[in-house]
Formats: structure tokens, sequence, C-alpha cells
């Protein structure tokens, strides 16, 4: 839609109101070039990648000067080279290092660093470029840093974005030696013609012959290269168009420095800041075929340029013909004005006024300078607004800890991904365990996990369908979860309730902080583990035990109630099956007024997020009683290899026993105990029993007809025997203070032989 006519307009509308307020400029400076896309490039489409070069250390003569000493020249004792200066009895000379020997070509002086005291005295003279015999000036500048090489650079302003600088600074020329295509110009004298690198290659040779080339070593640094094509990029002078950056960026940083604008995370606000006060002129002119053309026309007759936001009559300006740039502007000029563009601007719209500034404004951490800080600067400048209240940045999808790769082949294909596991599982999978800004690690078991996750909330939906109180009397579910007018609700209804608002609570604020792949695993941990574990379980044993039909009801509707509340939850993170399954729960009001089939319902995606209600925190305490019972059971018989058997229990209540009493039928179910004796107390624990204590009662299996008494006891004698008498436990325990151990947990299972 960046073409559509709309946004056309609001980016010539930019243009001119950035120009007419002496923002944009055209001009000759030096810009990154790529010799195959031939096109101008933006300092961000650039990539610096690591590679293995050369550095060349060449011998500049030195114009004769006056006497020995008279300019600080050394004199003749000094060591050669000690200095990059020969000695007085030889040809003087000055000794610089480069990456890019082809460019020695174009050079306009020779670069000291003015503290550097071994070329001090060397300030002003004049040394002789090879091939070319050109005559520069020796000069002294900060940027020069006198580490690199002999301490002493060639200065090429036309192929170089530091030169260029030192360029303005000492008003050296500009000599520009290459062709757009990259091969060298007229200026290059006999390797005019040549592809840059054969000419590199020539030009050493003649250096060598002349006896001007003192060594060549390897040489490991950045080169850039174009993002388009690979290709290495070529700094060169150009005629292009430019934003006076400056201007813009100050207000800019003055907006995340008071608040106005928040990073998540913060960190990324420092190198937002490091960015931003350390910017060039933005280029934004490219030699491209399609995107928006520059408003500006010229006329035949060298009239001043027109810049308009109209193309202009050519009525208006009779016997003169009007030609508009040919070039077009970078694609990030005009998504800079997508949150305004999109809203209608440069009109007063209703929903410029509605929506502009925008809260949160989300994307990768990579385009940080690409998009977010042209945004800002924009947004500021042509509305004199923000455009956001918060920048929410992801991390970059990584496949096995390894970033996608084409080279390394893991690239994921989604599209094939979706097809595997079905796109809510691509969408959670890419969601559950990510944190802001930090990386996200992918993988086919991820992505599989999800999709059983799915399967269990599809079939989990089934069962309550088949079960539900949707479309029948009775019971009048809605959004509170807490109760209210109905019928009375068991324990086990109003712990899953309460655990549903502890959720909707818990996810909500995990939503404000943007803490999305917590805020997905604390309701997948729900679904899984309480809703479906538990709670469907316990759900069984009511419908099947309950004595009137308003138990059943109630049991009912609170399946269908918490079931609902989850897929509200889940929506934002798996849309699909969530809306599907909405759909299936269509409620009375939804029935079709003759009686029929349910209407189609209103979309989930527009549905109210749910308030969490007040939560029974009574509730939540005294059924965890009755799962930890049940879990302690479980183990014990898991231990002892017969977790899948149905085996006689005796339970010693206690203070719990009017809990378990109402609950015997769920212990007895879930923890597979057959037949099961409960009493408040025991005159004494049954002979030859397992034990567990466990939900604040004991409980105990009598190990009659489970398994061999006497080949359980030999193999946990084994293991005593076996078990190391020294290690981290045993340390912990020598080394443990009193206090420690007195607090320590203490065994809550054994075996009675007795």
């Amino acid at each position: 839609f960046t073409m559509d006519p709309g946004p056309s307009r609001a980016v010539r509308t930019a243009f001119v109101r950035l120009y007419e307020q002496g923002l944009i400029y055209r001009g000759n400076r030096i810009t990154n070039w790529c010799p195959v896309c031939m096109t101008a490039l933006s300092d961000l489409e650039v990539e610096h990648r690591e590679v293995e070069g050369e550095l060349s250390y060449v011998r500049y003569p030195l114009v004769p000067a006056a006497p020995v000493g008279a300019h600080g020249v050394r004199p003749a004792d000094a060591p050669v080279g000690a200095h990059g200066v020969r000695p007085a009895d030889a040809p003087e000379y000055i000794e610089i290092a480069t990456t890019r020997p082809e460019t020695i070509l174009a050079d306009t002086a020779v670069a000291i660093h003015p503290e550097d005291p071994r070329y001090k005295a060397l300030v002003g003279r004049r040394a002789i470029v090879p091939h070319v015999k050109r005559e520069v000036q020796i000069v002294a500048d900060d940027a020069v840093d006198p580490a690199f090489g002999t301490g002493a650079v060639k200065v090429t302003p036309g192929h170089d974005p530091t030169d260029f600088e030192i360029g303005e600074r000492q008003g050296l020329p500009t000599i520009v030696a290459m062709n757009l295509d990259g091969t060298m110009n007229a200026q290059a004298g006999a390797y005019t013609g040549m592809p840059a690198l054969e000419a590199r290659r020539k030009l050493l040779e003649e250096i060598e012959a002349n006896g001007q080339l003192v060594k060549t070593v390897p040489h490991r640094h950045a080169v850039g290269h174009c993002q388009r094509s690979g290709t290495v990029v070529e700094p060169i002078v150009s005629e292009q168009w430019y934003v006076r950056i400056k201007p813009l960026a100050e207000p800019a940083l003055e907006a995340v420095r008071d608040g106005r604008i928040r990073f998540v995370p913060e960190r990324f606000a420092k190198i937002y800041y490091n960015w931003l006060e350390n910017i060039r002129d933005w280029c934004i002119s490219r030699q491209l075929w399609w995107g928006h053309r520059i408003p500006v026309w010229y006329r035949s007759d060298g009239g001043p340029p027109i810049v308009s936001v109209e193309d202009p009559d050519p009525a208006d300006y009779p016997g003169v013909t009007l030609t508009q740039d040919p070039d077009i502007l970078d694609t990030w000029f005009s998504s800079g004005l997508w949150p305004f563009s999109t809203l209608g601007w440069p009109d007063d719209t209703d929903d410029l006024r509605t929506f502009y500034p925008t809260t949160v404004m989300e994307t990768g951490y990579d385009i940080i300078f690409f998009w977010v800080a042209r945004m800002i600067m924009q947004g500021l400048a042509l509305t004199g607004e923000v455009p956001f209240r918060e920048v929410y940045l992801h991390g970059m999808v990584r496949v096995d800890g390894q970033k996608m790769s084409k080279l390394k082949g893991n690239v994921k294909d989604p599209l094939d991904l979706m097809e595997r596991y079905g796109t809510d599982a691509l969408r959670l999978g890419l969601v559950v365990g990510t944190t802001p800004g930090n990386d996200i690690a992918i993988s086919e078991a991820k992505f599989e996990a999800q999709r059983n996750f799915v399967n269990k909330l599809w079939n989990a939906g089934r069962f309550i369908l088949a079960n539900s109180s949707v479309g029948g009397e009775g019971y009048s579910p809605g959004q509170n979860l807490s109760g209210g007018e109905n019928p009375p609700l068991s324990l086990a209804d109003r712990w899953i309730r309460s655990r549903a608002e502890w959720v909707t609570a818990e996810t909500s604020r995990l939503f404000q902080e943007f803490q999305f792949g917590e805020a997905a695993r604390v309701i997948q941990d729900f679904v899984w583990e309480e809703f479906c574990d538990w709670y469907l379980e316990v759900a069984k044993v009511q419908l099947r035990e309950a004595t009137t039909e308003q138990q059943r009801q109630a049991t009912r509707a609170t399946l269908t109630d918490v079931f609902e509340r989850m897929l509200l939850l889940l929506h934002p993170f798996a849309p699909f099956v969530t809306e599907e399954l909405w759909q299936s729960f269509a409620r009375d009001a939804e029935v079709a007024p003759d009686g029929g089939a349910p209407s189609r319902r209103t979309s989930i995606m527009v549905s109210a997020w749910p308030e969490a209600g007040r939560r029974d925190t009574a509730a939540e305490d005294a059924f965890a009683d009755v799962i930890e019972l049940v879990q302690g059971v479980r183990r014990l018989k898991t231990d002892y290899r017969v977790g899948t058997q149905h085996t006689p229990a005796v339970i010693e209540a206690g203070d719990r026993a009017d809990l378990l009493r109402e609950h015997v039928s769920i212990v007895r179910v879930l923890g597979r105990l057959d037949p099961l004796d409960m009493s408040e107390r025991l005159e004494a624990p049954p002979a030859r029993a397992l034990s567990v204590v466990a939900g604040g009662v004991q409980a105990y299996l009598p190990v009659e007809g489970l398994f061999d008494v006497g080949q359980e006891t030999a193999r946990l004698e084994r293991e005593v025997a076996e078990a190391p008498t020294t290690g981290p436990l045993t340390s912990w325990t020598a080394n443990s203070p009193t206090r420690a151990m007195a607090g320590a947990p203490q065994p809550t299972t054994c075996l009675s032989i007795g």
C-alpha cells in the first residue's frame, strides 16, 4: 500500500516540508556506493564483515626542502625507517600504510596526528604520490590513529568517509579515481578502465619495482558489503540527496531521555543514544527503478529546481522543459512516516486525531536504527508529537541455538512448519519461553510439544461440550467465576474458579509488562496441569457420583466458564483453535429464534478481555491438601512399581477428616485406591504397610499381595549398600549448621515390615 495515492502524497508532503525547512539538500558528499546495484546506500544498508585482507606499507617521497634540520628532518645517523623518514644522505620519504592501494591514485594529502612526536616536524612539508607524481601536503588532524600502521596515513577525500571529513576540515581538493561501475577512470592514468582489484595488484607491482613498497602483511579488518548484492561497497563522492540529520536527532534523543518514549527492554535505549549521538547526514536518494520518485523537477533554462507535492503544470513554464529527478527515495524514508501516513496525514482526519500517537510499537531490535529512530525523528519533525509511547523489541529467531542461515541450511520455512504442526503450534512455539529483547530459540521438539498442547486443549473442549451446560437449564454461566446466586459449588469447583482468577490477574500483569512468553507459559501450565490433569478428572467423578441435577449443573457450568476463560486468555497466542472452540460454545441467548441451531457467535477476537475477580484462597488451600494426598499416594505406588494397580488403603485423617469425607471418592478414584478406609484416628497403624504423610494426613497401603516383601527388602538393602558415602549431599550434611539441619526436609515415606 506504500505506493497508493494517500501514502504517496504523504511522502511528497514530508519531502517538501523538510526541504523548505532546510533539512533536505542536494550535494556532493562521500556516499556508500554499490557497483553492482549501481545505487547509493545509507550507512545502515552496509553490512560490515571481517575479511582477511592485506596492509601495504608504501613510501611517499618528500619534496626537497631546506638543509637538514631546518624542517625537523631526522639527521643522517638516525636508524632507517625509525620514524618513517629516510636519513639525510638518502632521498627523504614518509611511510604510510593502506588497505586500499588503488585509491592512492586519488590522494590529496598525507595526515599525521598533531601530537605524534615522530612527525610533528613534517607538518607543512609536501610529499609526492606514487605513479601520478602529484605533490600533496602533509597535514595534522585528530582523526588519525597514531597506532595504526606507521602512524601516517594517506588522505583520499573522494574514496573514504573519514578522509572526506579530514578534507573538509583541511580544505583539501577531492579527486574521484573510480567510475560508478567499480572500474578506474581517467584520473588513474595507465590504469584507466581496469577493475579496482586489478588496478590494486598492478599498482603495487609498479610501486615495488620503484623501490617504494616496504612490505605487505596480512591484515584482518571490517569491510562494508551491500546488503542486497553482497558486493564490497565503494565509498565514493557523488551528487545525492541528503537529510540534515543533527537537527532531527536531538529532539529524538530528548524524547527518550525525558520519558515520553520508553524502550522495552531499557538496555536498548543506550544503543539508540549511541547511534543518534554519532549520526551522519542521511543519504536518501537511490538509483533504483521502484519506489517514490523524488518530487523535484529541473528546468531546461537553468532556473531554480521546482520542489512540489503536486506535479508542476508545464503550461506554467512556457518554453521550458521540466525533467523530474530520476532517483527514488530510500524505502525507510516512507517507512518512517508509517505511524501517521496510514491515518490520513497530512490531512486532519478523525483517525489521525484518535490513534496518533499510538501506544506501543513492536518490532525487532535489529531495526532500531532503520525504522524506530526514523519514525521518531520524522514524527517529531512533521507532527510535533512522538509517534508512540513505548517500543517493545523482540529478539531474532535462532534454530537450535544458531542463527538461521542459508549457508548453514537451517532456515525454517514457516509454511512448512504450519503444515506439519499447525499454525497455532507455530505461534506458541515462537512465544513460549521468550523474554523481551532476547533471541528466540526454536526446535522441532518445541513445535511438537505445542502441537500436543493444542491437541490437549481441543480434546478438553470436545469433552466439555459433550458434558456441558451450554444450551441447558438451571445454571447461568458468565464471566464472573466467583459464584453468586447459583447453586452451591463443590470445593473442587471453587478451587478451579479461584485458580482461573489468579491466572487471569497474572496474565494481565505479564501483558502489561510485555512478558508475553511468561504469560503464555502461565496459561499453559494452568490449562495442562491444573485444569486438564486435575479438574477434568475431578469433574468426571463429580458428574458420575452427583446425587442431584443441581450438583451436575454446577460442575458443567464450572467446566464451561473456566474453559471459556482459558480460551479468552489463550486467543492472542493461538487464535485459530480458540476461535473454533469459542464458536462451539454458543450460549442460550445465541440459539436461533426458531429454536434451530445456534447462529454464528460473535468472534472471540472482539470479546472483552476478562477482568480478574475475587479469589477463594480458603478453597485453594483446602483443595491443595486433597491434591497433595493424591500425589503422595501416587508417588508411593510408583516407587514400589504398583502405580497402575488398584490397591487397598487406610487413611488416618485427623483434623482433615471432614474435608476428606466430602472428597473420598476423588481420592479413591484418582489415587486408584480400592477399597479405601478412612478414620479420624487409628488405634494402631496397619502392619506390613507402605506409609506416606501428605496433605496433612497419614496414608497406609498394606503390602500384602502387592509385591514380594522379601525381594523388595533385598532390593532396598542393595541400594543402601551401593549408595555413595561421600559426595555433595554427604558433604553438605557434614558441614551444614545445626539450625539448617533442623529445618531440612525429613523422609515422609516408609516401609513397615513388622
